[in-house]
């Protein structure tokens, strides 16, 4: 897979060759980073680095500080976990609760968002981060403009409106951001609402026989995914080569041990997600 058709509707299968034919013209006249954006496609030639919950091996995760630093290492992709406040302001924060990153107690949905953003959500990781709040799917949407793609992973269903009111708020175009979740009917909901942009089914075991991991792709199908993302304990060669004769790109998480990105490497997976960009980017070069 030369081109990373991930911004086209998986059914533009002519807007995809007219894309194969740009690139090859091309070739001879510039030299396009693995990564880099073009006519819709990423052009790429090894696995698109993701900062998991931004860099959050150095920083708290889902604060701006760590897409901060996600920009600053390279990466191509910067994950976020998105749950909706008491007054549905989607903010970032991957636990429905409140006490392991943050000095609050209680859900999520139990505080509206300007509640939230007096919690402190830095000093779990160390007093350097003291000053660091909750932020809004918005502020991140701000901070990233223009330097780094946004994953949104959803963490419950019904929540697809709100999420795409923020990205029209920012004015976001769907290049700049995919769409994330565990939940098939969250997959589904974007696609339906808005479907220019792209999605990715998640699934954190792949099934070790052929019948199920079939049945996994074709719920990743059925919800209009364009991708699928699974754990790496899980997967094989083998199921990467299945995605990919489906038409699915693979992202796998998350991946932090050096042997273990050389080896999805090798498998020819689309992108490796860490909270170690750094490392998988030095690792990649």
């Amino acid at each position: 897979m030369t081109v990373f058709q991930f911004l086209l509707p998986r059914r533009d299968a002519a807007g995809l060759a007219v894309v194969c034919c740009l690139v090859a013209m091309l070739a001879g006249c510039a030299t396009l980073s693995s990564g880099a954006v073009m006519d819709g496609a990423f052009v790429r030639s090894r696995p698109l680095v993701v900062a998991h919950r931004g860099a959050s091996a150095v920083a708290p995760e889902n604060t701006l500080v760590a897409y901060r630093l996600a920009i600053a290492s390279g990466a191509a992709m910067a994950e976020c976990d998105v749950h909706l406040s008491r007054d549905r302001v989607p903010v970032l924060m991957h636990d429905d609760t409140l006490e392991r990153t943050t000095n609050g107690k209680g859900l999520v949905s139990e505080l509206t968002a300007a509640e939230l953003q007096k919690l402190d959500a830095g000093s779990w990781k160390g007093p350097t981060f003291k000053s660091e709040r909750v932020p809004t799917l918005e502020e991140a949407l701000a901070l990233v403009r223009g330097k780094i793609r946004l994953i949104i992973e959803i963490k419950a269903s019904g929540m697809a409106s709100d999420v795409i009111d923020a990205l029209k708020k920012q004015k976001v175009r769907p290049s700049d951001v995919t769409i994330f979740s565990f939940d098939a009917r969250a997959i589904w909901g974007i696609a339906r609402v808005e479907p220019r942009l792209p999605t990715v089914l998640l699934w954190r075991d792949v099934p070790a026989d052929r019948p199920g991991r079939q049945d996994l792709l074709d719920k990743a199908l059925t919800a209009r995914a364009q991708g699928i993302g699974v754990s790496f304990r899980s997967i094989d060669v083998r199921f990467v080569r299945m995605a990919h004769a489906r038409g699915l790109h693979v992202f796998v998480f998350t991946v932090n041990v050096e042997d273990d990105m050389r080896r999805l490497i090798q498998w020819g997976v689309d992108a490796v997600i860490t909270d170690r960009p750094k490392v998988a980017l030095e690792l990649l070069e």
